[in-house]
């Protein structure tokens, strides 16, 4: 008989002795001291001699007590070296380690605690056929730590070429299997290759463990992409009535937060958690976040529901907490899509009460502008301004506001150094258009055309583009003037008028001056002016008794009204052109700059051109920002 198989069958005669011994009640009576234990210090995971001779090695341990996650799955082609689960349904890491050392009374202590957890189980026969072969694991080790599997690999085949017989202790062997099946997982994982995820998985049981989380998120998110949410559940229930750490458990209920789309598994995981002695649950902070998740989406108005009332006052309460800034900040966001402004700067002042915040800034700012409070949003707007680039951009959008609008209250000195400077660090072409007209209406004529040059530069707009043109006509730079309605006529057609538009000519036709008088306003009774209007419209026109009414309730203001007549008119009959000009301000009086512009543009360029001209002319004065008119 082999001298291996000899003491194999020695250890296990010994450890079959001191389980029956120790059953029997082996204990003396009365004081007598309990006999000497045969192996000393038989616990294989607490030996230092052991662990100072291979540093770089994981000491193996026994048998868990908890068995993997299960991941059942259809049978998977042969396995091969690399990924082959181990057979052994008792984890003999320990016991071959020991072995693997020639440590016998170790050997012998490891055969005694996997017996007294499984009475049926044998040693192995080839527990020993691994001592003495010569070769030092330690380099593989090493690589297996380092997770360099090709490495490893590579130092394996040099050792086969000089020993062909030479296979790996079978700790070695599977771990590196173990850490191969691991490395798949994460790749699969990693590339959205979940049907790799799951079927690595379900070969290789022993990775679904406390010991290695990630494979057990990583399989549960697979199982979810791949629409199968029960086993998932099932994955996150283990972890919960498994592992006790309490990052793990909470982290799990995140990641499923994330994924699970059933509200009923989520719930039933939440449920798992413990309680506290003063009656707080484990996950409530999940809880909360899904009602904060709840109200961010339906402020977003990427759902159609809104959130419930206890949602709501869940999230108050949290909000008036210590800690609670971003939950205020949120509500302030949440009060300003449904338009309660009022709400949505409380909130936002809430927020901003423990000290500076970015976008509970931008929020108060936009609350207020949008409130109607230009004053207040301004001032706050420059204050906040250092806090983010978002923060700057928006003070360069209300200051630009407030240039814009007379009625607004003028802007410091300092207010307008600190525009120009942040439009120029970010380029703003808004910013910069803004500026150039508040330096036009400032009598700075030059300052404006360099304002409006950077805004064109920045971003081609009409503004910017007329700027220029009245920038150079105001300053009789002649030739850049030119330059410019050159430049603007093909890109924006009002341009190509603006030089005629500069200089207003009276309206001549008498039905045109009709409808002139009134929009200015001159005072004069459409009544004493009909008459002329009839009697200068040609014969044929088409003027009639009806044209005379729709003047009439176009002189007094009913602007929709003559507009509907026009209409109702123009179905029974031609629409004389004096009585277009009429439509083209009613159009432009009721509102519609762009079908009072269509009309105008459509009247005969030869005897009404007067009557286009002064039309489009007005029409672009509305247009243009107040500092041009």
């Amino acid at each position: 008989m082999p001298v291996k198989t000899t003491l194999l069958l020695t250890c296990a005669a010994v450890a079959l002795t001191v389980v029956v011994r120790t059953e029997a009640g082996y204990a003396s009576v009365g004081n007598d001291a309990a006999p000497a234990p045969i192996f000393e210090d038989a616990r294989p995971a607490e030996p230092k001699p052991l662990r100072a001779a291979v540093p770089t090695r994981v000491a193996p341990t026994s048998a868990p007590a908890v068995a993997p996650f299960v991941l059942d799955a259809p049978k998977p082609a042969a396995p091969t070296e690399a990924t082959a689960p181990r057979k052994d349904a008792i984890d003999l890491d320990a016991l071959r380690y020991f072995a693997a050392q020639n440590d016998l009374g170790r050997v012998s202590a490891e055969i005694r605690l996997i017996r007294s957890k499984h009475p049926d189980w044998e040693p192995p026969q080839d527990l020993f056929s691994e001592v003495g072969s010569g070769i030092d694991e330690q380099p593989l080790w090493d690589l297996l730590a380092r997770r360099d599997f090709a490495a490893l690999r590579a130092k394996m085949d040099d050792i086969r070429r000089d020993k062909p017989e030479w296979q790996p202790t079978s700790d070695l062997a599977n771990k590196i299997a173990l850490g191969e099946a691991r490395a798949t997982v994460i790749a699969a994982s990693d590339g959205h290759r979940w049907t790799d995820v799951i079927a690595t998985a379900s070969t290789n049981p022993s990775l679904l463990t406390c010991d290695d989380v990630d494979a057990l998120w990583r399989t549960a998110e697979a199982l979810v992409r791949t629409g199968d949410e029960a086993r998932a559940v099932a994955a996150y229930r283990y972890v919960l009535t498994t592992c006790a750490a309490a990052d793990v458990r909470l982290a799990t209920v995140q990641k499923a937060s994330l994924l699970l789309t059933a509200p009923g598994g989520l719930d039933g995981l939440i449920a798992l958690g413990r309680r506290s002695a003063d009656g707080r649950g484990e996950f409530d902070q999940v809880r909360l976040d899904l009602m904060r998740k709840t109200i961010g989406a339906a402020t977003a108005g990427t759902v159609p529901t809104q959130p419930t009332p206890d949602e709501i006052a869940a999230v108050t309460a949290s909000a008036a907490s210590p800690g609670g800034r971003a939950d205020a900040a949120l509500l302030g966001w949440y009060a300003r899509s449904r338009k309660d402004y009022d709400g949505a700067i409380r909130w936002f002042r809430a927020a901003l009460a423990t000290g500076p915040d970015a976008k509970a800034a931008e929020g108060l700012v936009l609350a207020l502008r949008d409130a109607g409070q230009i004053p207040e949003a301004t001032r706050l707007a420059f204050q906040y301004a250092d806090l983010d680039p978002l923060n700057r951009k928006l003070m360069v959008e209300v200051a630009a506001l407030a240039m814009s609008d007379p009625k607004a209250t003028p802007l410091t000195r300092d207010e307008v150094s600190a525009a120009m400077a942040a439009t120029d660090t970010l380029k703003s072409s808004d910013g910069a258009q803004a500026l150039g007209w508040y330096s036009y209406k400032s009598g700075d004529v030059a300052k404006a055309e360099g304002w409006f040059r950077k805004s064109a530069d920045w971003q081609a707009n009409e503004s910017a583009a007329i700027g220029l043109v009245v920038s150079a006509h105001r300053l009789r730079h002649d030739r850049d003037y030119a330059a410019r309605i050159e430049q603007y006529r093909e890109t924006y057609p009002s341009i190509a008028e603006l030089e005629s538009l500069m200089r207003p000519r009276q309206a001549s036709h008498p039905a045109a001056r009709v409808a002139v008088q009134a929009h200015r306003g001159s005072g004069k009774r459409v009544a004493v002016a009909r008459a002329s209007a009839r009697r200068a419209a040609p014969k044929g026109d088409g003027w009639d008794r009806s044209a005379d009414d729709i003047v009439k309730v176009y002189n007094a203001g009913q602007y929709d009204q003559a507009v509907a007549l026009l209409e109702q008119r123009r179905q029974k009959r031609a629409e004389p052109r004096g009585l277009t000009v009429v439509r083209g301000w009613a159009m432009y009086n009721k509102g519609d700059w762009e079908g009072a512009k269509q009309v105008f543009s459509g009247l005969d360029a030869g005897s009404y051109s007067q009557e286009r001209m002064e039309g489009l002319r007005v029409i672009q004065q509305a247009y243009t920002p107040p500092h041009l008119r």
